[in-house]
Order: structure tokens, then sequence, then C-alpha cells
């Protein structure tokens, strides 16, 4: 993954978790619809400038949105606790599990 990619992705994560839609994102920060979408997929990259603003609008510092790690430690720690635990589980509950896991992609997530 590329680092306009990881930008965009962080990017359209904030602007969900804050609840906005790239339009109104873009009318905040005075950009085009198109270019924040751009963005978000990793096509296009904004100015330091607009980066600055983006974040403003999205109440986060700018080097958040260029914190680019693999996962983050909380998602690692889950990681961690999920794999101890597997140890624990009983083969119907593995059994369950994967079903569960199966079903996974096919779940309506809101995010």
């Amino acid at each position: 993954m590329t680092l306009t990619q990881n930008l965009g992705i962080r990017i359209k994560h904030y602007r969900r978790l804050r609840r906005l839609t790239q339009e109104q994102l873009a009318e905040k920060v005075n950009l085009s619809l198109n270019f924040i979408g751009l963005i978000e997929i990793g096509r296009s990259t904004p100015s330091l400038k607009s980066l600055n603003r983006i974040a403003k609008a999205l109440n986060t510092p700018p080097h958040t949105l260029l914190k680019f790690t693999e996962a983050s430690p909380s998602s690692r720690a889950m990681k961690r606790k999920i794999l101890k635990s597997l140890d624990q589980l009983t083969p119907r509950q593995l059994e369950f599990l994967g079903y569960l896991l199966d079903k996974l992609p096919t779940l309506n997530w809101k995010s």
C-alpha cells in the first residue's frame, strides 16, 4: 500500500468517525467533493495546507493522519488477546467461532 493510499484510508476513517459525508468535509475545507473522493481512494494527495484544513475539520492533529503503522497499538493488543483466548476454547467453541468468522464478510457494518 502506498503512502497516498494510507493517508486516504486514515482521512476516510476519521471522516466516518466524525459522521461526516464526503460532501460535508469538502464544504468545510473548501475542496471539491471529487477531490476528497480521490484523496480517500489514494489517487490524489492534498497539499500540506489542505491537509491541515482537513485535519482541523476532522478535529484531529495533522500528524495523526500521517501515522502509517500496519496496525494501531490497540488492534495489536486485541489480536494478542484473541490469540491467547483461542488456546482456551473447547473444540465445539472453536467450531462455532469458525462459523462466526465465515459470516463476518456478510454482515452490514456501519463505520
